[in-house]
């Protein structure tokens, strides 16, 4: 059930965005079709082109902003401005205002199709496309600006680890490792050499007294109840497989925490959750404990 429901649980509309979207769109139709007209508003609302045409031009901006707004997303995710600007405004240049420019071509090329006329015939690239043109820069700028800020909802309130590196970085600079480790996951099982000496840590007294496994200064450690702190030689993934898998769990890429901790777990969005640890774990500071991450949030459901 869990995996038919996944593709639906991906799907998140913002409605205020949408609500943006199509206002934005409806704006831009009435200007490009009032733009250059010598009648007024009033006086062209009562003509029966006006109608027809709005719809028509109303739909191809809508397009036109959603397709800007998903080239730009996509873009921002793997050449942000910051890091490789000159390969970014080529590629935005390309995609997001010749390729859009030219869906605005086909689009006004099949409204005026359907209405029994040539493109070439009308003013459509002498009258018409200068505001279509304006309109995709102004998208071009406003969603780069929009997407290079934003990150996915699931993940705005991801910490900093103690490194200095936060999950969302991590999780964006290696996505298409994860896709397809979880793919070969899925296909074979995959065999994890476990260190001697990270077993030698882990003894049966130690995973007794443990409490969570964190990384502090690109190294992991073990926090036990009397307060020592065990440095955990092996990655994360080895720690998880050394340790009792229904006593432990990773809920994000810097903790493995333990089930006596967890008071109680409710979920803050379709992918991620919060943790309540008991009482007499409330001091510790570490805040990586009370966050399941979106990556980590299906193995962390199973096993709660």
């Amino acid at each position: 059930m869990n995996s038919f429901l996944l593709p639906f649980r991906a799907i998140r509309i913002n409605l205020l965005h949408l609500f943006f979207q199509v206002l934005l769109a409806a704006v831009a139709a009435h200007t490009i079709v009032l733009f250059g007209e010598p009648e007024t508003f009033s006086e062209l609302w009562q003509q029966d082109l006006y109608q027809p045409a709005f719809v028509a031009s109303w739909l191809i901006a809508f397009g036109l902003v959603g397709v800007v707004d998903r080239i730009t997303a996509k873009l921002a995710k793997v050449y942000p401005w910051q890091k490789c600007w000159p390969v970014r405004l080529v590629l935005q240049m390309l995609f997001g205002l010749v390729l859009v420019c030219a869906l605005a071509i086909a689009g006004a090329w099949c409204y005026f199709y359907a209405n029994g006329v040539h493109i070439k015939t009308t003013a459509y690239f002498s009258l018409d496309f200068l505001p279509i043109l304006l309109f995709v820069l102004f998208l071009n700028a406003g969603y780069s600006g929009y997407n290079g800020m934003r990150l996915p909802e699931e993940d705005q309130d991801e910490l900093l680890s103690e490194d200095g590196v936060s999950d969302v970085s991590r999780e964006l600079m290696d996505i298409d490792f994860v896709e397809q480790h979880d793919r070969a996951i899925e296909v074979e099982p995959v065999t994890v050499r476990l260190d001697d000496a990270l077993l030698r840590v882990l003894s049966a007294e130690v995973v007794a007294q443990l409490h969570y496994v964190f990384v502090e200064s690109r190294c992991n450690w073990a926090m036990l109840n009397d307060g020592r702190k065990l440095l955990c030689p092996g990655s994360m993934e080895q720690i998880m497989i050394a340790l009792p898998a229904d006593l432990f769990c990773q809920i994000n890429q810097s903790c493995i925490i333990a089930r006596k901790m967890i008071e109680k777990a409710e979920p803050i969005s379709s992918r991620r959750y919060a943790l309540t640890l008991h009482q007499r774990y409330e001091a510790i500071g570490y805040q990586h404990l009370k966050t399941v991450s979106q990556r980590f949030a299906p193995s962390f459901r199973s096993w709660w």
